[in-house]
């Protein structure tokens, strides 16, 4: 966006022509004045906001709408003022530089839609003022999430657990037995979630297959407003499991205590090859995040289907998953053509040190310091 009075053009140049950012990087870019006629000197002042937006459709037709701040810093560039008393030529064109570093723990830039009327977003926006001109001009950007802090992998095992099953919700019919294992639980999108499943049926219900669904959960909020959209992102349905532990018995065990034996089996066939299977994480998921005012959560479902009964759907188990971008090592597409991963100079210190950030990847710098780097002539000032 370009904005300009009777005697001044500015427009905001950035130094990634997509405005995509990654956070624990600067964001780094130009605000571009143009004299059209000669005039004194000024400031300008670049500020960079981010905020948590939502929309709940109200009981008549109204939008009910909130927002929470979440990012505020200002930078002043005074470079131009040194020219009061004299005045800066027609035709001149200044280019005056701006940084920002982008907190480890600052959120992504996130858009949902329900498509019912209600929104969701984190979004991030940047201001250029000439005040003495009475000339604003704004530029959005998007900030990509910082990777995966944990290099390591974050494994989750469910022991195995009975879920009892009942004929028309009453009759009971005995019991089915699950165990899972998720190899990470911290995923990268584009990535496979790697887990194995281990069952058995002892029931007299035929089991008629098993899915497994990797499930995306939206909620939000506005002024007391709440809403939920859940939908299933990736799935593999009717898997091949060994068919002695899924069809009925006609000696069918009841409770939830699980012999010492069985408990065993159930473990080790969670190293079987045939158990073990794999979901593609969309590129397109929403980033795992929790806000003040929306909240995205993703989990591993278990389903077991029922043959030819009322009750025909069961969550056997659940297992939550956190869904990052891709780490520092798995830049693809655009990201990695133009924004490349490299050191930061030792002499670009982080002004900005949130207290959840997290150290930064090996080969970064360790944390963001307290201690702020100006440029000359700038002054900055932050809302947190």
């Amino acid at each position: 966006m370009t904005d300009s009075s009777s005697k001044i053009e500015c427009s905001i140049d950035l130094e990634h022509d997509d405005a995509v950012f990654r956070a624990q990087k600067w964001l780094k870019g130009n605000v571009v004045v143009f004299v059209k006629e000669a005039t004194q000197g000024f400031s300008v002042t670049v500020q960079l906001t981010g905020y948590e937006r939502t929309t709940v459709p109200g009981l008549l037709s109204e939008t009910v709408l909130e927002e929470h701040l979440l990012f505020d810093e200002s930078v002043l560039i005074d470079k131009l003022q040194q020219h009061n008393e004299s005045t800066l030529a027609a035709g001149d064109v200044h280019k005056l530089a701006f940084n920002f570093y982008l907190p480890a723990s600052m959120p992504p830039s996130i858009h949902f839609d329900d498509q019912k009327g209600g929104t969701a977003s984190v979004d991030y926006l940047l201001t250029a003022r000439l005040d003495q001109h009475d000339v604003t001009v704004t530029k959005p950007v998007t900030v990509v999430g910082a990777p995966c802090r944990d290099i390591k992998e974050m494994p989750n095992v469910q022991e195995p657990s009975a879920i009892p099953l009942k004929s028309f919700g009453i009759l009971d019919q005995g019991r089915f037995l699950v165990a899972t294992k998720i190899c990470n639980t911290h995923i990268a999108k584009g990535e496979r979630l790697k887990c194995s499943l281990s069952v058995r049926n002892e029931s007299k219900i035929e089991l008629e297959r098993v899915d497994l669904q990797l499930v995306e959960t939206v909620e939000w909020r506005a002024n007391g407003h709440e809403k939920q959209q859940m939908t299933t992102i990736a799935s593999l349905q009717d898997l091949t499991l060994p068919g002695s532990f899924t069809r009925p018995t006609t000696h069918p065990e009841h409770g939830k205590d699980i012999g010492p034996s069985t408990y065993a089996e159930l473990m080790a066939q969670l190293t079987w090859k045939r158990n073990w299977y794999d979901l593609k994480v969309p590129p397109c998921t929403i980033e795992s995040y929790t806000g003040t005012l929306l909240t995205v959560k993703h989990a591993l479902n278990v389903l077991v289907f029922l043959k030819g009964r009322l009750q025909h759907e069961i969550v056997a188990t659940t297992a939550d998953v956190q869904i990052f971008d891709e780490p520092l090592s798995g830049e693809s597409g655009h990201l990695q053509n133009n924004h490349h991963i490299k050191a930061e100079a030792s002499e670009e210190i982080a002004r900005t040190k949130w207290p959840h950030d997290a150290n930064a990847v090996a080969g970064n710098l360790e944390t963001a310091p307290d201690v702020p780097t100006i440029s000359e002539g700038a002054t900055i000032s932050m809302q947190t």
